[in-house]
C-alpha cells in the first residue's frame, strides 16, 4: 500500500527534489521519504510513498524541499490527517 505524492517541483534552475516527512503540523525532525528527482515535473506524479512511513500518528507534514543550481532551497508544506 502507498500514499501517492501529485504537484510540481520545478525552478528556473532546478538541480535536484525530494520529499521530507515529520510528524504533526510543526514538525522538530523531518525524514527524506522519497526518492531523489534529478529532472522537473509539472503536474505530475513525485513519488509513491509506503503507507507504513505514516504509521503512529494521526496528523503529517509533507515538505517538498527543491535545490537549485545555486544550492538554493525552496521548500512547499502539505498537512496529511489520517482518519
Amino acid at each position: 500500500v502507498f500514499v501517492r505524492v501529485s504537484g510540481t517541483a520545478d525552478a528556473d534552475a532546478f538541480e535536484s527534489a525530494w520529499i521530507e516527512l515529520g510528524q504533526g503540523e510543526s514538525p522538530t525532525q523531518w525524514k527524506r521519504v522519497s526518492r531523489t528527482l534529478d529532472k522537473p515535473v509539472r503536474a505530475g506524479v513525485l513519488d509513491d510513498l509506503p503507507a507504513s512511513h505514516f504509521a503512529g500518528a494521526p496528523v503529517w507534514m509533507l515538505r517538498l524541499v527543491v535545490r537549485h543550481a545555486s544550492g538554493k532551497l525552496r521548500e512547499t508544506r502539505h498537512v496529511l490527517r489520517l482518519s
